[in-house]
Parts: C-alpha cells; sequence; structure tokens
C-alpha cells in the first residue's frame, strides 16, 4: 500500500521567527497592541495546527508499522508452510533410502555366508589333506629316528661294555695292589708292635680301617661312574616323559573344553525353535568340531612318544638294577668300616683326656702354690689394715678430748690453742684414712688376684671332673670298664678366709664401732687330722684298688649301675659335708664378728701342727652346666673328627679324582632379562641334539601370544649366550661376544602364524655391537641357518633389512628387520643402551621389546624427570632417595614428583656434586633428574 506524505509549501510553518523572537535577533518594527494580538493568535492557531498535524503523522505511521507487521507475519507463516511440506519430502527420501540399503545390506550379508560357508569347506578340505600328509611325514620321520636310536643304542651298548670292561680291570688293579699295601703295612706293623705305645696303635689301626674305607668309597665311586651314562639317560628319558605328559594332558584338556562346548551347543540347538536360531548355533558347533578333530589329530604323535619313552624306561631300569644291588654291598661294607672307625676315635679320646687330666693334675700344683703366695700377702695386708684402724681410733679419742676441752675452755687464747691442736689431729686423721685407702686398695687386688686364682682351680677341677665322666661314657658306648683316673685330692690352702673386694664404709666423726665386713667365698672348713698323712694315703690308693677289682669282677651291666651308686653315694656325703661345715664356719664368723680387732691366731710354723685345713671344693655342676660342658666336648670332637676326615677324603679321593656332579644337584638358573612364566629345559649333547628338541618343542601347540622361557644343558651345566651360537655353528664376529654379556634368557614365543624363537643379552658397548651387526647383516642369515631350519617356512620370499619405523602404523622403538617368509618369519635385531634382542618375527620383537622396556623401568631411571611428573619410574627414584635418611628424610613413596621430592633430589645433586654438578659448571641443585643425576642414581641403586 502507497502512501502519499507530500506537503504543499505553503502549509508548511516553521518555528523560525518564533527562535529568532526568543533569542532577540527580531525586534518588531511598531509597538502596536492590535497587531500583536493579532499576532498572538496567529501563532496560537499556527501551533494547534502543527499538534494536529502531528497527530495525523504519528496515526499514519502507527497504521503502516501495524500493516508492515501484519504482512510480515504473513509471509513468515506462508514460507513455514513452504519450509514444512519440503522437510516432509526429504524425510521420505531417507526413509527410501534407508530402505534400500537394508535391503542391499541383507542381500551382501547373504552373500557373504555362502561364501564364508564356501571357504569353511574349502579350508577344511585343505586341513585334511595337509593333516593325513604330517601325519604320513611323521611316520617317516619316527621310523627313522627309531633306525637312528637303535643304532645310537647299539653303539652306547657297545661303550657302556667297553667302560666296565676297563672299569673291571682297573678295580683288579686297584685290588693287588691294595693287597700289596696291605701287606707292606702288615709287615711294618709287626717290626714296630714292640715299640708303640697304645695310641700310636689306635693311630694306625685307624688309618687302617680309613684306608680301607677310601678304597671301598673309589670302588663305590667306581661302580657311580659305571652307573652315570645310564643315569643321565634316565633322566633324559624322564624329562622328555614328563614334557610330553605334559603336552599331552594341555591337549587332553582342551579335548575336554571343546568337547563339553559342543555338549553346550547342542543342548541350546535343541532348545531353538526357529531356523534363524538355529544356524548361528549350527555354525558354531561346526567350528567346534573342526577344533575337536585337528586337537586329536594332534594328540596321536604324542600316544606314539608316549609309549616309545615308557618302554625305553623299563629297560633302563632293569640294566640299573644290577648297579643297585652291588652300590648296596658297598655300602653295607663301608657303614661297618664307619663303625669300626668311630670305636678306634672314642678309644683315642679316652687316651686324650687321660693326658689331659694329668696335665690339669700338674696345673692345678701351680695354682695351689700360687694361692698360698696371695694367702701370706693378703694377711700381712689384713694386718697393716688392722694397724690402721687402730690408729684412727686413737686420733678419734684425742680428737673428743680436745673437743670436750675446747668447749670448757675459760680464755680466748686457751680455745685458740685447742683449735690449733683439733687441726693437727685432723690433719693426722686424713694422712692415716689415706693410709687406709691405699691399704684397702692393696688389700682388695690381692682378693681379687686369689678370687681369680681359685676360679681358675675351679675350672680346671670341673674340667677334670667333665673328663671322667667322658671316659664312664665312652666305656658305656664300647661295652667295656673304664680306666678309673685317680682323683688329686684338693689343694689345703692356709687361711682362715677367703677374701672378696669389698669397700669399707667411711668412718665418721663420731668414733663409732668399727666393724670389717668380712669376705664371703664358697669354700668349707674341712677337720681333719690324720695321725699319719703317708698312711692314710696308702689306705685310700688300697680302698680304690679293691674297688677297682670288683668293679672288673662284675658283669658290664652290673658294672655300669654299682659305679653310678658309688658315684651317686659319694656326691651326697660330700653334700651332707659341705652343709655342716658351712654351718660350722657360719658359727665362726659371727663370733668374729663380735671381736673384729682381735689379734690373729699365730700362724703354724709346720703343716702338721695346723688343725683347720681350707680346702677349695668345686661347686656342684647344674644338670644345664653338665649338659652344655657335654655339648661342647662332644662338638670339638665333631669337628676334630670333621677335620681328620675330611682330610683323608681330599687326600685318597678329591685330589686325584675329577670333580663329579651328584644325581639331583641343583644348578643355579640365571635370572631372565624380563620376567617369564613358563619354562623349559633342553639338556642336550652335541649340535644335532639341540635342534632335534628345538624342533620338538617348536612342533609342540601352545597358546597364541605366550612367552617359554628355553633353559639350555650340556654337560650338567647351564650355557650362555657364546656356547649357544657355538652350538648352533654361527659365526659371529668376535666383536658381537665383546659387546655383550654372556647371560642369555632364550624364548620361545607362540603366535597364530606358528612358535618363534628369539634370545636377549646385556650390552656392554653399544656402540661396537651396531658396528658389529651392520656389517654381518648380510650374512646372519647363513649366520643362523640351523635355528632357522628348526621354525616352519611356508613361502619363502626375496627382501632386504629395513627400519621398522617404515611401517605404517608401528609407534614402538626401531629396530633392523628382513622378512624370509610370508608367514612372519624373518630376522629382526634390536639393539638399545642396555640390552640386545634377537627374534624370528615381527611380532615376537614388538612383544619383547615391550617386556624389556617395562622391567627396565622398574630396575632403573631411564628417562629425566621433574616437577609434575608421575608414574613408576618417580617412585623407583622415591625408593632410591629414602635408602638415605639425610637426603630424603620424609620416605614419602607416592609416585608424584613435587616439592619434597625435588628438596630431596637437590640435596642428593649436592653431595655428588663433583659427578654432576661440577661437569655442568653448576654450584647448587636444579632439583631435575638429568643425564648426570640419572647415572650418579643408576650407578648407586640399580641392579640392572
Amino acid at each position: 500500500m502507497d502512501l502519499n506524505l507530500s506537503i504543499s509549501k505553503e502549509k508548511i510553518r516553521t518555528m523560525a521567527k518564533d527562535i529568532a523572537l526568543a533569542q532577540g535577533k527580531v525586534v518588531l518594527k511598531k509597538d502596536n497592541p492590535e497587531e500583536k494580538k493579532d499576532a498572538l493568535v496567529a501563532e496560537q492557531r499556527r501551533m494547534m495546527d502543527e499538534e494536529r498535524r502531528i497527530k495525523e503523522l504519528e496515526d499514519q505511521g502507527r497504521k503502516m508499522s501495524e500493516e508492515a507487521k501484519i504482512k510480515a507475519e504473513r509471509e513468515k507463516a506462508e514460507l513455514e508452510a513452504i519450509k514444512t511440506k519440503e522437510e516432509n519430502k526429504r524425510r521420505e527420501e531417507i526413509a527410501l533410502q534407508e530402505e534400500r540399503k537394508r535391503a542391499e545390506e541383507e542381500q551382501r550379508k547373504r552373500e557373504k555366508t555362502l561364501a564364508e560357508a564356501q571357504k569353511i569347506e574349502e579350508e577344511r578340505a585343505k586341513k585334511e589333506a595337509e593333516a593325513k600328509r604330517f601325519e604320513e611325514e611323521n611316520k617317516r620321520r619316527e621310523e627313522a629316528a627309531r633306525m637312528a636310536a637303535l643304532q645310537e643304542e647299539r653303539k652306547r651298548a657297545e661303550e657302556e661294555q667297553r667302560k666296565r670292561e676297563e672299569a673291571l680291570e682297573k678295580a683288579r688293579k686297584a685290588e693287588e695292589e691294595k693287597q700289596k699295601i696291605l701287606k707292606e703295612a702288615e709287615d711294618a706293623r709287626r717290626i714296630k708292635e714292640q715299640n708303640r705305645t697304645q695310641k700310636e696303635k689306635l693311630l694306625e689301626e685307624k688309618a687302617r680301617i680309613a684306608k680301607q674305607k677310601n678304597a671301598l668309597e673309589l670302588e663305590q665311586t667306581s661302580v657311580a661312574q659305571e652307573k652315570q651314562p645310564l643315569e643321565d639317560r634316565k633322566k633324559k628319558l624322564v624329562s622328555r616323559l614328563k614334557t610330553v605328559e605334559e603336552k599331552y594332558k594341555e591337549i587332553e584338556d582342551q579335548e575336554k573344553r571343546i568337547e563339553e562346548k559342543q555338549e553346550m551347543l547342542e543342548l541350546e540347538e535343541e532348545k531353538a525353535k526357529t531356523p534363524e536360531e538355529k544356524r548361528p548355533l549350527e555354525k558354531e558347533r561346526w567350528d567346534t568340531e573342526v577344533k575337536r578333530k585337528e586337537l586329536e589329530e594332534a594328540r596321536w604323535p604324542w600316544d606314539a612318544k608316549l609309549e616309545e619313552i615308557e618302554k625305553q624306561l623299563l629297560e633302563v631300569e632293569e640294566q640299573e638294577k644290577a648297579f643297585l644291588s652291588k652300590e648296596s654291598e658297598l655300602k653295607i661294607r663301608i657303614q661297618k668300616l664307619a663303625k669300626d672307625e668311630e670305636k678306634v676315635l672314642l678309644e683315642i679320646e679316652k687316651e686324650d683326656i687321660a693326658e689331659e687330666a694329668k696335665r690339669i693334675d700338674k696345673s692345678i700344683d701351680a695354682l695351689g702354690k700360687e694361692a698360698d703366695i696371695l694367702f701370706n700377702r693378703f694377711e700381712g695386708s689384713k694386718k697393716k689394715f688392722a694397724e690402721a684402724l687402730e690408729k684412727e681410733k686413737r686420733i678419734g679419742e684425742e680428737k673428743r678430748s680436745v673437743e670436750e676441752r675446747e668447749k670448757a675452755a675459760s680464755s680466748l687464747e686457751e680455745r685458740r690453742n685447742l683449735e690449733k691442736e683439733r687441726w693437727s689431729l685432723a690433719e693426722k686423721r686424713r694422712q692415716f684414712e689415706t693410709e687406709r685407702w691405699n691399704i684397702e686398695k692393696e688389700r682388695n687386688e690381692i682378693a681379687k688376684q686369689l678370687s681369680i686364682c681359685q676360679s681358675r682351680i675351679k675350672a680346671a677341677a670341673s674340667k677334670k671332673e667333665a673328663g671322667i665322666k667322658r671316659i664312664e661314657e665312652i666305656g658305656k658306648e664300647l661295652g667295656t670298664t673304664p680306666k678309673i683316673i685317680e682323683k688329686k685330692e684338693d689343694l689345703p690352702i692356709k687361711r682362715e678366709d677367703i677374701p672378696v673386694k669389698k669397700e669399707e664404709p667411711p668412718v665418721k666423726e663420731e668414733n663409732p664401732p668399727i666393724e670389717e665386713e668380712l669376705p664371703k667365698k664358697e669354700v668349707i672348713r674341712v677337720i681333719e687330722k690324720p695321725a699319719n698323712p703317708s698312711e692314710d694315703k696308702r689306705s685310700r690308693i688300697e680302698v680304690a684298688r679293691k674297688r677297682i677289682e670288683g668293679l672288673k669282677n662284675m658283669s658290664p651291666e652290673k658294672k655300669e649301675e654299682d659305679v653310678s651308686a658309688v658315684v651317686q653315694r659319694e656326691i651326697e656325703k660330700k653334700e651332707v659335708q659341705k652343709m655342716m661345715e658351712e654351718s660350722m664356719k657360719r658359727e665362726e664368723l659371727a663370733a668374729r664378728l663380735r671381736n673384729p680387732v682381735e689379734s690373729p691366731a699365730p700362724i703354724a710354723e709346720n703343716k702338721e701342727d695346723i688343725d683347720e685345713i681350707i680346702r677349695i671344693v668345686p661347686k656342684k655342676p647344674s644338670w644345664k652346666e653338665k649338659l652344655f660342658a657335654r655339648i661342647i666336648i662332644v662338638a670339638a670332637v665333631l669337628v676334630v673328627l670333621t677335620g681328620i676326615l675330611t682330610f683323608w677324603y681330599w687326600y685318597f679321593k678329591i685330589r686325584t679324582q675329577p670333580p663329579i656332579i651328584e644325581n639331583g644337584e641343583e644348578i643355579e638358573v640365571p635370572v631372565a632379562l624380563f620376567e617369564i612364566k613358563d619354562m623349559a629345559t633342553i639338556d642336550f649333547s652335541n649340535q644335532e641334539d639341540l635342534l632335534s628338541q628345538l624342533k620338538d618343542l617348536i612342533e609342540i601347540w601352545h597358546p597364541d601370544n605366550r612367552f617359554k622361557r628355553i633353559i639350555l644343558k650340556r654337560g650338567g651345566k647351564i650355557i650362555g649366550l657364546k656356547e649357544f651360537l657355538e652350538n648352533i655353528s654361527a659365526d659371529i664376529p668376535f666383536e658381537f661376544f665383546n659387546a655383550t654379556e654372556d647371560n642369555l634368557t632364550l624364548f620361545m614365543y607362540s603366535q597364530p602364524q606358528g612358535n618363534k624363537l628369539g634370545f636377549a643379552a646385556k650390552v656392554k658397548n653399544r656402540d661396537a655391537l651396531s658396528s658389529a651387526m651392520s656389517s654381518s647383516e648380510e650374512s646372519l642369515e647363513g649366520y643362523f641357518g640351523n635355528l632357522f631350519s628348526v621354525l616352519t617356512v611356508k613361502t619363502p620370499i626375496q627382501a632386504v633389512f629395513k627400519n621398522s619405523k617404515q611401517i605404517e602404523g608401528y609407534s614402538g622403538p626401531d629396530f633392523r628387520f628382513k622378512a624370509i617368509a610370508n608367514n612372519d618369519l624373518g630376522i629382526c635385531y634390536h639393539i638399545s643402551d642396555h640390552y640386545f634382542i634377537f627374534s624370528s618375527s615381527f611380532k615376537s620383537m614388538e612383544e619383547s621389546i615391550a617386556k624389556l622396556s617395562y622391567e627396565l623401568e622398574g630396575k632403573m631411571i631411564v628417562k629425566d624427570l621433574k616437577v609434575g611428573d608421575q608414574g613408576r619410574q618417580v617412585e623407583l627414584l622415591q625408593k632410591w632417595l629414602a635408602n638415605d635418611i639425610e637426603i630424603y628424610p620424609e620416605k614419602l613413596i607416592n609416585g608424584s614428583f613435587g616439592e619434597v621430592t625435588k628438596k630431596a633430589v637437590i640435596r642428593f645433586q649436592e653431595r655428588y656434586s663433583r659427578e654432576i654438578l661440577e661437569p655442568q659448571q653448576l654450584k647448587k641443585g636444579t632439583g631435575i633428574v638429568d643425564l648426570s643425576t640419572r647415572e650418579k642414581l643408576n650407578g648407586l641403586y640399580s641392579e640392572f
């Protein structure tokens, strides 16, 4: 709708005049009231017209706005309707397209299902043909192996027969030599018979028994050597049997699981109602039946192997029985000689104890004389001590007298004189007390020496008593009457008391009763005074002789009972006597304490005039002490016997015989470079045997993506990298061995394309190793030809060495590889700063590198660390730093690198600043684990 808003120029009124009038620019020419009034009226009309015009314009604008809004809403509604119509049309087209695609997808699925079924049928037929061919090949191979084994068995039997004949000839010559030596020894023994002591006879008897025993042991060793090849063969057969049984069980378990799965599928198939439900179950059952057939075909060769190995084991066991019988006979003869040798050793021990008892008697005599001298010195010290006490007593009385006179003094001069006198007396008293202290010190020192002397006497007597009891025990063990050693009388010690180191109480200002605390000792006072000492001694000897004669006439059992009874009665008698004498001693001590300053009795001039003799009686040992002493003696005897037997064993056997590895001896297996749970051991004798056993192991079915470590043993020891490569005739340059450690981690990796082999070792010089491998790349396939001969090669291909980084999708560490066949068989090797890996497939190399990298992160720090880092490397760093409490006192191990860890790193860097900071021209630690810090940490704590 078009609006005509034009207004004629004549109708437009402006406010120009009003504005000019307001600004004072326009001045009316005449001041006429009428004109002024007309002008005002005209102005009012004009303003009213203007307001009306403005209102009309506003109304017109409002109407135009409403009409435009209505028009816009109408157009919008029309557009929405058109858009809705187009959207509905588009949705219908999309629905039609989806329906068409769905129909096409169903058609493709049907075609794919038919193609897969056809492919499965073709693969089944192909596998049946391959299985048949494989079975025929196995039969041919087993027949060839059987013929080779028979030939080898025949050669081995001839070799064993030759060795047995040589051993018999050697044994005959040894027996003749032994008889000759025995005859010469017998002649020498008859010549020296008159000049020998009992101990020499026993020693010669012992040497004779040892010689016979050594001869039997040599014969036993010879039999063991003859039996060793048989045992080695049996061990290999048992090992092979165990391996075969394990693999047989694995296949059997797989069959069982497949059978259970098949039964479950059949049950589900019976429950299915519609063809659509049955179809996937039937397909899965087909696959299960195919797998079951494959497992059953794989089990057949193992059935034959089990039967063959068991047959060979029976043959070996029959041959082993003859050797066992001969060994049993030799063992019985050696045991009899060992018993005879034990009896001789007991007799020698008895003679040694008797000689030791004589030496003890001499020692006790010397100690008794030393004790007499010490007692004389102690008595002199005791007398000086009594005199010092008397002087102190007199000074004390004089001092008290002076003090009483001082209190009663009337004049100042008299008091001063008395005070000076008191000072003088106090000074004398100090001198006397100092003298007494020296006397006390001397007396205590003498008492200490005397106590030591008495302890030595007591120990010697106890040792002698133990020797006597041991002789009695030996007699019981031998079933003979023990030789009674005459007990030496305890030495009399001529004094009243045996002192002990004891501090005297200080003397107070007043004059208290001075009492000397008498020392206490384990002594008894025996009141004895025989009329004639020599007659008493003779009578005691006569009584002992009669007792011995009586014991000789008794039976062995009666002798043991009577000897025990006599010993028990003597012990009880001594106990009663000891109690009585201790009671008398206590009474005497009490009497002496009542008269402390009484002068001692005069010392007798002659020993015969002494009525009271102090005799040191050893304290009866407790059962624990007896047991301990016996254990010590038995242990000492065993140590001596072991040393003697070891020497003769070394002299007659080890010195002239090569080292023999005992059956069942455990050999320490080196730690693998990365964790491998499964392990297999191959004990081989030559290259052919090694390759054959490796091939058998490769052909065994294993679950996919699993590692199995292979331990190689030859000649009873585990071989390393160098011996392994030599045994497979890998002519590797010597620079390779100089750049690697000999510790070998040989492994097998199972994957769908077949089992693959590989090995890993630590690196000593990366640059030298890289140079050696680069220069030998073209020859590696030839070097490892024997190793690749045990692996399955399907379709050989020609290729060159490449870097793994060139393979699209691979993101791990770079390594060199060369494909040999299309079943992921090739030469792959990887060199890092720490380890070298060689593998026969790309997949096994990837997994090996991943495992070694993970293992390495737990043993050493391989990357720079800073604040904010987290993970196993940070946790390892915290564990290492926590070993030193000064560096990391917090010991916070949480795998997070924070400020606490940073401070610990700074302390570590500053402690080893010479190796870490100075090469970088730094004075303070940075808190960042850089290359220098990592090298120092790894050098201190890493076990890799």
